[in-house]
């Protein structure tokens, strides 16, 4: 069974592979848990992720957001859904190929605060 760090750091490196600046799962000028935003695309539940997309503040960090994730997901722990969630959301972090060297740097971070 893998430990929480692996699953993390697993969680992490598949985001890093899977994203550029022209997939970030983007609906109408928004993250979107439908379109296939970092978390979004763990949820195979895909009414919740319209609900949770109608939400006024769909942040991870609110409680009845993280509350209604999957378990697995639930499990990697809800500031390390954030740390993803705020890379994963903020465009400068994202290039045509992938990370640009801020989301690299913000990777480094996140790597640290997690000691993955």
């Amino acid at each position: 069974m893998k430990t929480l760090k692996q699953k993390q750091l697993e969680f992490l490196e598949e985001t890093i592979k899977h994203f550029n600046l022209r997939n970030l799962g983007i609906k109408n000028s928004n993250c979107s848990y439908e379109a296939g935003c970092a978390i979004g695309r763990h949820i195979k539940d895909k009414n919740l992720c319209k609900r949770l997309d109608n939400l006024y503040n769909s942040s991870v960090d609110k409680y009845n957001v993280f509350g209604s994730l999957p378990k697995n997901l639930r499990f990697l722990t809800k500031s390390f859904l954030i740390a993803v969630q705020k890379l994963h959301d903020s465009a400068p972090n994202w290039n045509a190929e992938g990370l640009s060297e801020k989301g690299k740097r913000r990777v480094h971070n996140i790597k640290l605060d997690f000691d993955l």
